[in-house]
């Protein structure tokens, strides 16, 4: 089977991040002004990789459904190498992102917050989305995904932001 899951599965995420995130930190303080100046490179080299894996993940699928005879999904699972790849390029260019502006810092900030919290909760606003059929899987795919997803990215949010504001929740989610 293609994938990671009986390797790492899910989990393997919150490490890759914690790892990436440590990793980051540790560049950050000793970091000199030669390691600055690549920084562009650093960043290119991120950017590429994502776009390759990216590539690889569509070609991959685009064989497997044509051998198939159908639609497969197979190479977009989360656990696949490349998504995860990709996923790991684009975590390395969110930490190095600098937000200067305090209004846009402090939205960023309250999202990063409760990142958990709409990650657990967001299978289920997908199934309630699915239920009340607006998941607009009978549309047309361009413009249904994007809204379905800042949907359930919104009701997720407020979900958790208003389970956060019990203070026996507060640090549950």
């Amino acid at each position: 089977m293609y994938g990671l899951v009986g390797f790492v599965g899910f989990p393997g995420y919150f490490f890759l991040g914690a790892y990436l995130y440590e990793l980051a930190q540790t560049q950050t303080q000793t970091q000199t002004q030669t390691q600055t100046q690549t920084l562009p490179r650093w960043t290119l080299a991120n950017i590429s990789v994502f776009l390759t894996a990216s590539a690889f993940t569509m070609l991959a699928t685009y064989q497997s459904s044509v051998s198939l005879g159908k639609p497969s999904g197979i190479y977009y699972g989360y656990l696949s190498f490349f998504v995860l790849l990709a996923s790991a390029v684009v975590f390395n260019l969110l930490i190095q992102v600098k937000i200067t502006n305090a209004k846009l810092g402090g939205g960023v900030r309250l999202i990063a917050q409760t990142s958990l919290g709409i990650y657990c909760v967001h299978v289920f606003i997908i199934i309630v989305v699915n239920k009340l059929g607006l998941s607009g899987a009978t549309s047309s795919p361009w413009w249904s995904i994007p809204v379905t997803a800042i949907a359930v990215f919104s009701l997720s949010f407020f979900v958790i932001f208003a389970m956060r504001q019990v203070k026996l929740l507060r640090h549950v989610c």
